[in-house]
């Protein structure tokens, strides 16, 4: 069963952010070295994305419409998620595997990111003092809906992945004033003029390689 975002489950869960944010507010002058770090249930929120094992699936769609046993799949992307992607990909050759992540995480709207619930109540937790966002997520739904909804006097900063080695990592951690980082530790959907391969962590082969490269990325986890 696919991972439900608490926020998107409870309205509880839509108050605790709400929450969070007048309480850092109080105590802080819009400044903090607190680092928010965000998973896929954020997208699914702002977005409606899949969730992890759900995106496994949706990639593996063109390889499952000819398989009588396409459950399987699902059961071993719950089971083994990073093995799932590596053979997908390996299956699926590069470019085809892309190709099928971008068909599956298509742009969204602006409007649709800042009207969903969950557009404000994140804003007003990053506005309250949230220098550094530590996303996880394959796409630029977060960066987007802050770019709309925070006041124009506090810029986004995307940092994709194949930027951080140049970033020393104490510049990375303190963005100037009136800058948000967002840093995308697992790369991003390449959009589709793209001509280089893309830097995505997504399967085992790549964590693996991008946990033991002399990079910010360790120090950052």
């Amino acid at each position: 069963m696919p991972a439900l975002a608490a926020w998107r489950a409870t309205p509880r869960g839509r108050r605790s952010i709400s929450e969070a944010a007048r309480a850092l507010g109080a105590y802080t002058d819009g400044r903090t070295r607190l680092a928010l770090l965000v998973g896929a249930g954020v997208d699914q929120a702002l977005a409606g994305r899949p969730g992890w094992t759900e995106l496994l699936g949706r990639l593996g769609d063109e390889l499952l419409r000819h398989d009588q046993h396409a459950e399987r799949l699902a059961e071993v992307a719950a089971e083994w998620p990073m093995e799932a992607a590596e053979a997908l990909r390996l299956t699926l050759g590069p470019q085809d595997f892309i190709t099928q992540l971008r068909t599956t995480l298509p742009p969204v709207p602006g409007a649709q990111l800042v009207a969903s619930s969950l557009a404000a109540p994140i804003t007003a937790l990053v506005q309250a003092g949230i220098g550094v966002i530590v996303s996880l997520n394959y796409t630029d739904d977060l960066a987007a809906t802050l770019k709309l909804t925070l006041p124009p006097a506090k810029s986004v900063r995307v940092i994709e992945r194949a930027e951080l080695s140049a970033w020393p990592l104490g510049d990375l951690l303190n963005p100037p004033g009136g800058q948000v980082h967002v840093l995308k530790l697992h790369g991003s959907v390449p959009s589709s003029g793209a001509v280089s391969a893309p830097s995505i962590v997504l399967d085992r082969s790549s964590y693996d390689a991008a946990l033991s490269a002399d990079t910010p990325y360790r120090e950052i986890l």
